[in-house]
């Protein structure tokens, strides 16, 4: 298994992360016993009692308690019920825990008003314990998000131990004082949905594209009911994806809140975030709406926080897995919207609007550190277990192992963060759509192979003009590349130089995939060029690709590149559906006839006498084509 697996199918061990980032790590300190009258109250403090021990994966009953900083009552004795929460913080020592109250609450009037389910987040993997709080704060600025969660610091103690500081905040749900949409369950296009892309998703889900959406919102109780509604928005946001990876900005305002999409893209521009395609990427869509995109949530592994994938650190520099479609951890929105010029106008005009209020954030960060010092201290002091930070450390001195560093790192990751997108933003290069890499190198993105090596490291390589020389041999392998992603019916180019110092059949094969095409060729003491097409069978996120020598002598491949080529033209296919059906002579007549907001992804498959217009005798051709399809 390669390296990125190990670390990033979401940090099994803590002991990785360090290797990984060759960082000093703090020394464990041994657990104490201290009781609420020992620790000071410079945050609010929430007691919860189990009655059972450790809280499970399923809903157990508790009593929580919660006092405000001077210790008045904001709760008292309260019953409620309490889970574990999270993916791979689950994995972690310091737990999280989701709340459900029998009746809607608003603990210390954290939220804009009360709900039944709240979260305590432990920011597990952030020294600072500031991350996800620094996020819901420049969330709060970009009003065209659906919604952002209030928060606030906490002390935590369940069953009378001490856990430290966590994060209480409002969960994604749907309420009127959160993601406001119409509940009727019983409706179809009549119901609002709230949606989450990730890889962790569990009934009732759905794919679009080969990106996996679970429905978090109310279904119908009947099943034949519920099975429409997921059909419904399954295909609605299928639409919407291929709408924008079509490029066109008309096109895509059909199906997308285009703002929520520029406010949502931005924010993640900002956190630099590694899960932005991997899990925790939120969608709604309310009766009669548009798709949006938001709220923004968990970003403990965000802000320069991350070993890999590569490029995640620095302050600098884009992040191939959100600009690419080559890998699971990528994000299709963020990637096919930033390859739009019209977007890429949007977003810087939206940067500039915001920038004077995200210039505030940093200094916001450390009032926030110095207002609850002892607290956020106090967390690492009175734990039984350390943090294993994946910031590499200018040393590995004393002062970098409390938590006000921490903070000044993440102050000053976000302000260097905000002059570097001010600068980019601004260049000849954002504006042509390069997008550069923190040491300035421009990123092949379209090469599925590149993408999935960068996804492998720590440190830059050059991934854009791969070569390769093994002996040949009885099936003898050259090299191979995995895993990257390829979709069920679209069409990928292999191109390839070759030679051999021999004699060699050389074998393209293709790992947790079927082609229909044999991808072969005969090397010899010429270099020749290959260009090899195919169109996989089944979706596949983790895809590989070997070269396989048979023969003798040494084979050379040089300049390796996989990438989508386009899907080849379907005569009368106005729509872009890749078929020409009546529904596209039904487009066409729309558009002849100038009814509003018609639009023609693709008008030259409609251009069937090839004069370079669309009129009535293309109709007259197309209804012709038609005709002779059911003959």
């Amino acid at each position: 298994m390669l390296l990125q697996h190990f670390f990033s199918r979401r940090f099994p061990a803590f002991a990785a992360a360090a290797v990984l980032a060759g960082t000093a790590q703090p020394v464990r300190k041994p657990a104490q016993s201290v009781s609420a009258a020992e620790v000071s109250r410079p945050l609010p403090v929430i007691t919860m009692q189990t009655g059972q021990g450790d809280v499970q994966e399923e809903y157990s009953e508790a009593v929580i308690s919660v006092q405000d900083e001077d210790g008045s009552a904001d709760l008292t004795d309260t019953v409620c019920k309490v889970r574990l929460r999270g993916n791979s913080s689950r994995r972690t020592p310091k737990k999280s825990y989701k709340l459900h109250f029998p009746g809607k609450a608003n603990p210390l009037g954290t939220g804009d008003g009360a709900a039944k389910t709240w979260a305590l987040i432990s920011n597990g993997f952030d020294a600072s314990l500031l991350r996800n709080w620094t996020a819901m704060q420049i969330g709060a600025q970009l009003d065209a998000l659906p919604f952002t969660p209030n928060c606030r610091s906490v002390q935590l103690y369940l069953n009378g131990k001490y856990l430290g500081v966590y994060l209480l905040i409002e969960t994604v749900s749907v309420n009127s004082h959160r993601i406001d949409l119409t509940e009727a369950p019983e409706e179809v296009s009549g119901n609002g949905y709230l949606l989450e892309m990730t890889r962790y998703a569990q009934e009732p889900d759905f794919y679009a594209g080969s990106f996996h959406f679970e429905v978090k919102s109310r279904l119908s109780d009947d099943a034949e009911k519920a099975a429409e509604q997921v059909g419904y928005i399954s295909g609605y946001t299928d639409a919407a994806l291929r709408a924008l990876r079509g490029g066109s900005q008309d096109e895509a305002a059909q199906y997308l809140d285009i703002a929520s999409l520029a406010d949502n893209c931005l924010a993640n521009e900002i956190f630099k975030n590694i899960d932005v395609g991997w899990d925790s990427y939120y969608l709604t869509k309310d009766a009669g709406g548009k798709l949006k995109f938001g709220p923004v949530w968990d970003f403990d592994l965000a802000f320069g926080n991350g070993a890999l994938p590569y490029g995640y650190q620095p302050a600098e520099g884009e992040s191939a897995f959100a600009l690419s479609d080559a890998t699971e951890d990528c994000n299709p929105w963020i990637c096919y919207a930033m390859r739009c010029g019209w977007f890429r106008s949007l977003l810087k005009a939206r940067f500039e609007e915001m920038l004077p209020e995200l210039r505030k954030i940093p200094a916001a960060v450390l009032a926030e550190q110095a207002a609850h010092a002892e607290a956020y201290q106090e967390n690492y002091d009175n734990t039984n277990y350390s943090f294993t930070p994946f910031l590499p450390f200018p040393d590995s001195s004393e002062p970098y192992y409390t938590q006000a560093a921490q903070a000044e790192i993440l102050a000053d990751w976000v302000e260097k963060r905000l002059d570097w997108l001010d600068t980019y933003y601004h260049s000849p290069e954002f504006a042509d759509g390069i997008f550069p890499d923190d040491q300035g190198n421009a990123m092949t993105l379209d090469n599925l192979l590149s993408v999935s090596l960068l996804s492998q490291l720590n440190e830059y390589r050059e991934c854009s003009d791969l070569c390769y020389t093994a002996p040949a041999g009885d099936g003898r392998q050259i090299t191979s590349f995995r895993p990257f992603m390829l979709e069920a019916g679209e069409r990928y180019c292999l191109t390839f130089d070759y030679s051999c110092t021999g004699s060699a059949e050389i074998v393209c094969q293709f790992q947790n995939q079927t082609v229909r095409e044999p991808l072969t060729v005969t090397a010899g003491s010429e270099t020749q060029h290959a260009e090899l097409y195919f169109v996989p069978e089944r979706t596949d996120t983790q895809t590989g690709l070997s070269f396989v020598g048979n023969g003798s002598g040494t084979v050379r491949l040089d300049h390796i590149v996989l990438r989508r080529a386009a899907a080849e033209a379907v005569s009368g296919d106005l729509n872009g559906d890749g078929a020409c059906s009546i529904a596209d002579a039904v487009l066409l007549v729309k558009w002849l006839c100038c009814e509003p907001e018609t639009v023609l992804p693709d008008w030259r498959a409609g251009d069937l006498n090839a004069d370079g217009r669309l009129d009535a005798r293309d109709l007259a051709l197309l209804k012709a084509l038609l005709l002779s399809q059911t003959a």
